[in-house]
């Protein structure tokens, strides 16, 4: 699954971002597209959340944090395909609802496999927000281009934060606890 599935999905993400780069035709085309922001969240959010489950003991490493993983790489295929990056020159198949909505599955994913891999479980509040600010969006704020331009600088944050705090609380406090224990 790690250096398989992940890799191979994530690999698909960047060259599709890249080429809903190269579609454009000018360069206040490519920086007014709000999904090309939603897929550079994306490929960050996936390539740290690669980085950390590689951290894993592979005997913590079982069947529900595979499921979890594979699940997860599904919605991250989804969710490039409903931010139109499959079709990059037709800007029509982009669908913010479904986007948000397949989406909104990944922080219930990162609590399950967080209990599946015995990784710090307080993350609840956080993933809890993410979840409901992802189904409003999916229910209404879709619709408006502003709202979703918002969106962006609002995931952003959640992420910032997410990673702030697994780098804080869980790598550092394991590292020390790695030094200490040798």
């Amino acid at each position: 699954m790690q250096s398989l599935y992940y890799p191979a999905v994530l690999g698909t993400g960047v060259v599709l971002l890249i080429n809903k780069f190269t579609v454009h035709k000018s360069f206040v085309d490519t920086a007014t597209d709000i999904s090309i922001y939603f897929g550079i969240l994306l490929v960050v959010y996936f390539s740290v959340s690669f980085l950390i489950s590689n951290s894993v003991s592979p005997r913590n490493y079982g069947t529900v944090a595979f499921l979890s993983d594979f699940t997860e790489i599904v919605i991250l295929f989804f969710a490039f395909y409903f931010l139109g990056f499959f079709d990059p020159t037709n800007p029509s198949k982009t669908d913010f609802r479904w986007f948000y909505l397949v989406v909104a599955g990944i922080p219930v994913l990162q609590q399950i496999w967080n209990y599946a891999v015995n990784k710090d479980k307080s993350l609840y509040i956080l993933s809890a927000v993410a979840v409901t600010i992802l189904l409003i969006s999916s229910f209404w704020g879709y619709k408006h281009e502003w709202y979703n331009a918002i969106m962006i600088f609002v995931f952003t944050g959640l992420i910032g934060v997410y990673f702030y705090y697994l780098y804080f609380r869980l790598i550092r406090f394991e590292l020390a606890a790695g030094v200490r224990g040798t």
